[in-house]
């Protein structure tokens, strides 16, 4: 059975437990119905791994009207989604929350990869090797080129775009720190800024409320308050560098495979973190090939493809402060080309969307499979346990708790 939200609200009977090997969400013998809850973990492991839940997200399936791979993601808040794929002629839009999509184009001068919201419009940034190529729109509907602007030496399709403090920060990788920086504040006429140093692509931006932060393919960064006048930094890590930012702090991911994350709230001293699992364990408990850090407005979150090769849907952490309470949900369904591919979940208030996405070599992401969750994170398709077991060696090393509702 694919949904259990027949047993909410009612009396049920939660009878005998059971260690199997993995059998998926739920599984029926004979007139039992037995549930997936608790992962078993090491005794090294626990109690920290009993604050995770183990519930697969409700993620409805949508289809995106062509394969694609997903860079970035922007929305306006209010029903609007706008995905970029590197395509020279096209941007993919949702104005239903991610149930349904279509291709608009974006009529910038080259690829896109990457698009954000502010000041009342969407901005779609892309680059060559010598100019930034903005373009942008009220709705998403129908864009317009703007006049970018100049870069002496850059990686071609390696700018990112932000909004924060009343303008756009767009940045793009290269050999030189002149002119890698652009700025406007309504996405139509924009300014060329340097940066302090060099910051090879691609190129991630994200601002906290106070202060702008760059991250590259080496640890050279560089932070600025305003977006003039940067000042060099050097980050804890580097190579696919992801980073997203509230209010507060910025949290960083890097390198593929990674056991840790970092968390920075001045973008000079970086603090190490783990997530409350031990990343290196067989089953899908930590991070793998490249994850993807957005922040919806209430919470971080981070994706990933599982641990263990073919053995289950990706999977996402989220936590309200990026700190602690870490909390990991599997999406319902996986990529139509490959169950080992990554997504890319963003969103906002109770409403996430997860779009193909590939942050690494060698997992192929390209898809037309989406999904939406108009409920998060309330809603799930099974229920999970607040707790995890360890029977010893019972049933193999991927075996899980389930429980007999019936």
């Amino acid at each position: 059975m694919s949904n259990l939200s027949d047993f909410r609200g009612g009396v049920f009977r939660i009878g005998d437990t059971m260690i199997v090997e993995e059998r998926g969400e739920s599984f029926t013998r004979g007139s039992e119905v037995w549930l997936r809850t608790g992962v078993i973990d090491s005794a090294s492991t626990y109690p920290q791994a009993a604050s995770l839940e183990h519930m697969r997200v409700i993620g409805l399936a949508a289809v995106l009207p062509s394969s694609m791979t997903v860079t970035d993601v922007a929305h306006n808040g209010a029903g609007i989604w706008i995905a970029a794929f590197g395509d020279a002629t096209n941007i993919a839009r949702s104005v239903d929350d991610g149930v349904t999509w279509n291709l608009v184009a974006h009529n910038a001068a080259g690829a896109v990869y990457s698009v954000a919201r502010g000041a009342g419009v969407f901005v779609a940034m892309g680059n060559s090797a010598a100019a930034f190529q903005p373009s942008s729109s009220s709705d998403g509907s129908a864009w317009t080129v703007r006049t970018g602007t100049a870069i002496t030496t850059a990686s071609a399709n390696s700018s990112w775009v932000r909004f924060g403090g009343g303008q756009f920060v767009a940045c793009c990788g290269g050999t030189s720190a002149t002119g890698q920086i652009s700025t406007s504040p309504d996405g139509i006429n924009w300014t060329l800024r340097s940066g302090s140093q060099a910051i090879s692509g691609p190129a991630k931006i994200a601002y906290n409320g106070t202060i702008w932060l760059v991250l590259g393919s080496t640890p050279a960064a560089m932070s600025s308050t305003d977006a003039i006048t940067w000042t060099n930094r050097t980050a804890p890590g580097y190579t696919s560098s992801m980073i997203a930012a509230n209010s507060t702090l910025f949290l960083c991911v890097f390198g593929l495979s990674p056991t840790s994350y970092y968390t920075t709230t001045d973008a000079i001293t970086f603090t190490q973190r783990f997530m409350p699992v031990n990343a290196t364990n067989a089953a899908p408990r930590g991070f793998r090939v490249g994850p993807v850090v957005t922040y919806t407005g209430t919470y971080f979150l981070i994706t990933s493809v599982p641990d263990t090769a073919g053995l289950s849907n990706a999977m996402f952490y989220y936590s309200a402060d990026g700190i602690s309470g870490w909390k990991r949900r599997w999406l319902s369904a996986s990529h139509t080309v490959n169950t080992n591919a990554q997504w890319l979940v963003a969103g906002y208030g109770t409403k996430i969307v997860a779009l193909p996405a590939a942050y690494a070599t060698g997992v192929a992401a390209a898809s037309t499979s989406a999904l939406y969750h108009a409920n998060f994170p309330a809603g799930a398709d099974f229920i999970g346990s607040s707790f995890a077991a360890y029977p010893g060696s019972a049933g193999g090393s991927l075996s899980v708790l389930y429980l007999r509702v019936r």
